[in-house]
């Protein structure tokens, strides 16, 4: 897999700081879903499921397991683990928009004791996206109704990095905030406006996480970007540059 995203949670100066202290050195998996049985309502929960593979004079979409997909119009996908993933293409057709996106939410899972968690999820995309499309990540503290942003993918560009997705299925790896609640939701969100705009997920992967200190273990070619509560991205980008301004200095 090609690019890796390593994020701590930073609400002041202080944290914004220490956002270039650490890193991920062990983890224990406490979640998996690779979609190779059909976990629909028993594992999670979408909106705008399901599937229209209609006359030539009619757009096809869907957002379901790729093996449930009557239209066969994301079978470019290459990179993938497995002989599933979950995709959807041409959302708009089914009833979602740029506000109330396609939705897949995972059931509730325990970070009771945890302090740290790390997200991994494969992602990729179908070229040719617009501005308009996205496919976003949440984080859902259920006791709260709060839902904190992960990332973006705007067109295909991460808003945090800026790596890029393509039809190869990519890993992605995110140090979650440190948790004050004892469950939480995964949610994905994902629009796109025409026939051949296709987002895609595979492989999604959960643990907890210890840290030690970036000059202990320091990855190649890593970013470490601020997570902060959807969808203020403007105070999202203003604390990574006070964490590299500050890096700078030190």
């Amino acid at each position: 897999m090609l690019n890796i995203i390593r994020i701590s949670k930073t609400l002041t100066l202080g944290l914004a700081c220490a956002l270039f202290l650490s890193l991920p050195s062990h983890a224990e998996l406490i979640f998996s879903e690779n979609f190779e049985s059909d976990g629909l309502n028993q594992r999670y929960t979408s909106a705008q499921q399901g599937t229209f593979d209609g006359p030539r004079t009619a757009r096809d979409w869907h957002w379901q397991r790729q093996s449930l997909n009557q239209s066969g119009n994301t079978n470019f996908y290459t990179n993938y683990e497995g002989r599933d993933f979950w995709s959807g293409i041409n959302l708009d057709e089914n009833g979602s928009t740029s506000s109330a996106p396609s939705v897949l939410l995972f059931d509730p899972i325990s970070t009771k004791g945890i302090s740290s968690l790390k997200l991994s999820v494969d992602l990729a995309s179908s070229t040719g996206l617009e501005s308009s499309d996205f496919i976003s990540i949440y984080s859902i503290d259920i006791a709260r109704h709060h839902k904190t942003l992960i990332d973006t993918f705007e067109a295909g560009t991460s808003i945090m990095t800026e790596y890029d997705l393509s039809t190869a299925f990519q890993t992605f790896d995110y140090i979650l905030p440190d948790f004050n609640f004892n469950f939480f939701q995964l949610s994905f969100e994902a629009y796109t406006n025409a026939s051949k705009e296709s987002f895609a997920i595979d492989n999604i992967q959960i643990a907890s996480a210890r840290t030690q200190r970036q000059d202990d273990q320091v990855g190649t070619g890593t970013t470490e970007v601020a997570l902060v509560d959807a969808p203020n991205h403007i105070l999202m980008m203003v604390l990574v540059a006070i964490g590299l301004i500050f890096r700078k200095t030190i």
